[in-house]
């Protein structure tokens, strides 16, 4: 799930090979759905130019580009690999989230290049401070800090640029016990947002620590996998159960100027 700048909603769906889009995040609009994809839409990014970046596969991935502009699609590159999440930073560089090989790849998306560079993970499943298991949902920000939710290891990593050594920001006993956490996302004030397993569902960091924000339902959030912010700060999830949900949970404002 992807939510753009105009509150414009997309979601992969990987049973019709396509992908939705709800303008201003309005889910009683007509949507416009793409059948063009070459097998099942795992994952999605749209880039600030409205190019929808696509990645279809199992045990090799291919990673699809809609030009807006063109309406046409094409590879962009192949991974050797299932991307579990994935993410196009300030800079055009794109980040997968490879949850079987316990690594983050990167590479730029403007030259075509098939040369992937690990910027976390050895490749072997560990808790050391250089390892990763079963990785999920990533965030670059602008900084170009990548956040990891570890899930495996029940904690959220930070890597610095060019540093391989990742530093546990949240999943410990002194911070806020974790459990499978499957995204992590900052907003512009910085602050963090982890969705896991357990409820809350959904934490954030504060000045005195990590906070509950999310009781979700029960029968929704085991399967949750997909967290967004729309423009106006209400949070969007979104599950791949028997029964594939979207919920959008709205941002009540302080109303007494404080």
């Amino acid at each position: 799930m992807f939510i753009d700048r105009n509150n414009t909603v997309y979601v992969a769906d990987s049973g019709h090979r396509g992908v939705y889009k709800w303008f201003d995040s309005n889910f009683n609009s007509t949507n416009v759905i793409f059948h063009q994809f070459n097998g099942s839409t795992n994952t999605l990014f749209v880039s600030t130019t409205g190019d929808i970046y696509v990645t279809t596969g199992l045990l090799r991935e291919h990673v699809q580009k809609w030009t807006a502009k063109t309406n046409t699609i094409n590879i962009s590159m192949h991974i050797c690999g299932q991307c579990s999440s994935i993410f196009i930073d300030v800079n055009d560089i794109f980040y997968c989230s490879m949850r079987l090989n316990h690594q983050i790849f990167s590479t730029s998306i403007n030259n075509n290049s098939t040369i992937l560079t690990v910027v976390a993970g050895t490749g072997f499943l560990g808790s050391e401070s250089n390892m990763l298991y079963m990785p999920g949902g990533i965030f670059v920000d602008t900084n170009f800090d990548l956040y990891v939710a570890d899930s495996g290891n029940n904690r959220i990593q930070l890597f610095h640029p060019g540093d391989l050594n990742g530093k546990t920001i949240a999943g410990t006993s002194d911070s806020i016990i974790l459990h499978q956490p499957t995204h992590v996302l900052l907003d512009e004030d910085g602050i963090i947002y982890i969705h896991h397993l357990t409820d809350p569902c959904i934490v954030r960091s504060g000045p005195k620590g990590y906070e509950p924000l999310l009781m979700c339902q029960k029968s929704f959030h085991l399967t949750n996998y997909a967290m967004a912010f729309d423009i106006d700060g209400n949070i969007y999830t979104a599950g791949n159960g028997p029964r594939t949900s979207i919920l959008k949970y709205l941002l009540i404002k302080n109303t007494c100027g404080k």
